[in-house]
């Protein structure tokens, strides 16, 4: 099943980057409040610690015992093969700076894949923030796949937001990674 093969590629790559993420934020918060907008109906899903919200496309589902046990958020849409997490690391715990941070997590995710593509690394706008937005293009258990990093520079975390499809999507997909990633927020007592 073609669900089951993205799944345990994505899933491979996740768990490598999981070793670097030991926050622990784990449970099951979310908010169904809709609005919406001129592209298309979004919700506001918010992160299982309480600390981070993005606005979803309606069609997307929580799906964060599926994907990741390290990620505070998971959602995604399996008809599209659309998915998206993210993974808080604790700049308390961690010994370097943004820059630092996002290498790190770009050559864990590069080093996972079968050919990998690391393109370059970018500025990217997340009001309130530095961020970055680096695609990654490679093979993972034999399915082409494609990745859209986004390093996030927070006042207790780094973030990283790691949205990926398959490589034949990625083009009709990408504009939704960039408006869900651009929709961060922090609950109010975090910045």
């Amino acid at each position: 099943m073609k669900y089951s093969k993205i799944m345990a590629a994505v899933l491979a790559v996740l768990l490598a980057i999981g070793c670097f993420s030991g926050c622990g934020l784990l449970g099951t918060g979310q908010s169904t409040s809709s609005k919406n907008t001129a592209v298309q109906t979004t919700v506001q899903l918010t992160s299982s610690d309480g600390k981070y919200s993005l606005e979803i496309p309606d069609k997307w589902k929580d799906m964060q015992a599926a994907l990741s046990s390290d990620s505070v958020l998971a959602c995604g849409n399996n008809a599209k093969e659309q998915y998206l997490m993210i993974i808080p690391d604790s700049k308390s715990e961690l010994s370097m700076n943004f820059s630092e941070y996002t290498s790190v997590i770009l050559h864990q995710i590069g080093t996972n894949m079968e050919n990998a593509v690391i393109d370059q690394t970018a500025d990217f706008e997340i009001p309130g923030h530095a961020a970055t937005r680096t695609t990654v293009s490679g093979t993972a258990d034999g399915l082409k796949v494609r990745y859209w990093v986004y390093t996030v520079d927070c006042p207790e975390d780094y973030l990283q937001i790691v949205a990926w499809t398959l490589q034949d999507k990625a083009e009709e997909t990408e504009q939704t990674y960039d408006q869900v990633a651009q929709s961060l927020k922090e609950a109010a007592g975090t910045q």
